[in-house]
């Protein structure tokens, strides 16, 4: 029997292996976080300022959001082979990269841009190249949603502007590993600019407040497509068209796009994310969603449409390929 959430959002896949191993997967970074809250309460030890623990424990959060969105995904589209292995490849790799940081952790070292020794550095190496596999897998989640032609009308618009801006949030990481500066002997590349890695920032997140921090650029960018699926939620509960819906997820897009371009600008321009110059241009990308709202719908919905592109957020069978 499949389960349905409270707001019809969240309608979990049929039971078959790929999901079997994507729900244990979503229990072990659960009991991962559970790990990493017991490991702030006894473990004292700091790593930039900030308790060995607390990293891992705000990673396995976002990469269990990351499983969430791929069962959804999955749930959404034709299974197939190649679904499935996406599916699958991206989960694992998430997987392993929470264990990863999480050894850097009880080791008490930094875990990315540390190349202080052969160790380290093959840890971070393997670090890259799973995030790597799990950016592949969500393009090609994206690839086959477009290949699709009977897929729901909703699904398009959410999956392709998620993707679209999580590829400008990974832009942002890619930035960090490029950063030159006086680096500590052995770390090659940082999140802050204008100022050393750690120091005073936001509570949880760490976002720097004396200077640029292009973290919180990667994160509004890599979270896009959680965002999207949430505002699709909201739209739903409005009772937003389907044409009118659509609208309002391309708008998101573009806002949650321009905000990640934005606040990746200000924090090379040594802008800290509490400066009134960033509140302004954020404040000027939430306008952007607004006009989702607000724009006036030019066309009308197509025959059928309204039952079809709502079949996302209602809880109604989404369309599946014969393959089961």
């Amino acid at each position: 029997m499949n389960e349905i959430d409270r707001d019809g959002l969240m309608k979990m896949p049929d039971r078959d292996r790929v999901d079997g191993v994507l729900k244990w997967s979503l229990r072990s970074i659960l009991a991962s976080a559970l790990i990493c809250v017991i490991g702030l309460a006894v473990d004292r030890r700091e790593v930039l300022g900030d308790l060995v623990w607390l990293k891992p424990l705000k990673f396995s959060i976002s990469i269990a959001l990351y499983i969430v969105t791929f069962r959804w995904l999955r749930r959404r589209i034709p299974r197939s082979k190649l679904s499935d292995l996406a599916a699958l490849v991206g989960t694992l790799a998430l997987v392993v990269e929470e264990l990863l940081i999480g050894l850097q952790a009880a080791r008490a070292v930094q875990s990315h841009f540390n190349n202080t020794t052969t160790f380290d550095s093959s840890i971070y190496t393997a670090m890259a190249i799973f995030v790597g596999l799990v950016f592949m897998a969500g393009v090609v989640l994206t690839w086959v949603s477009f290949r699709t032609p009977t897929l729901d009308p909703i699904v398009r618009p959410i999956a392709s502007g998620g993707s679209f801006v999580m590829l400008l949030g990974m832009g942002a990481a890619v930035v960090m590993t490029s950063q030159q500066g006086p680096f500590p002997a052995g770390i090659q590349g940082a999140h802050s600019v204008g100022g050393l890695d750690g120091g005073a920032g936001l509570p949880v997140v760490g976002w720097s407040t004396s200077h640029g921090d292009l973290r919180a650029s990667h994160f509004v960018g890599i979270h896009a497509l959680q965002a999207l699926i949430v505002l699709g939620a909201i739209g739903r509960r409005r009772g937003l068209s389907t044409q009118r819906l659509r609208q309002v997820i391309r708008w998101g897009s573009i806002s949650i796009g321009a905000a990640t371009v934005l606040l990746a600008v200000q924090a090379l321009r040594s802008k800290p994310v509490t400066s009134a110059s960033t509140f302004a241009l954020v404040g000027c990308c939430g306008a952007l969603l607004l006009v989702g709202f607000l724009w006036p719908v030019s066309k009308p919905n197509p025959p059928g449409a309204s039952s079809l592109g709502l079949r996302l957020l209602d809880g109604l069978p989404a369309p599946q390929d014969g393959g089961g």
